[in-house]
């Protein structure tokens, strides 16, 4: 198993070196887990200039989104 079919709250704790129980208090399941992921990425993308084409806009928001997730999937303590 691997990819976010391996992502679980127990995973993740371990990874924090915490108890699973201790990361339950905050996020109640992996569905939480996934939105708050989501959320964290989402942050970090900046609106485009409103002066661009909307095709311009597009590509600008698509390039960041793919910085992102490249960040993330290199560098999993980024979020």
């Amino acid at each position: 198993m691997s990819g976010i079919k391996k992502l679980s709250i127990r995973n993740v704790a371990e990874r924090l070196e915490i108890k699973g129980a201790s990361l339950y208090w905050h996020i109640q399941n992996k569905n939480e887990l996934l939105q708050s992921i989501a959320d964290e990425i989402c942050k970090r993308i900046k609106y485009p200039d409103e002066n661009l084409s909307w095709e311009e806009q597009l590509l600008v928001v698509t390039r960041q989104l793919r910085e992102i997730l490249l960040a993330v999937v290199t560098r999993p303590m980024y979020l």
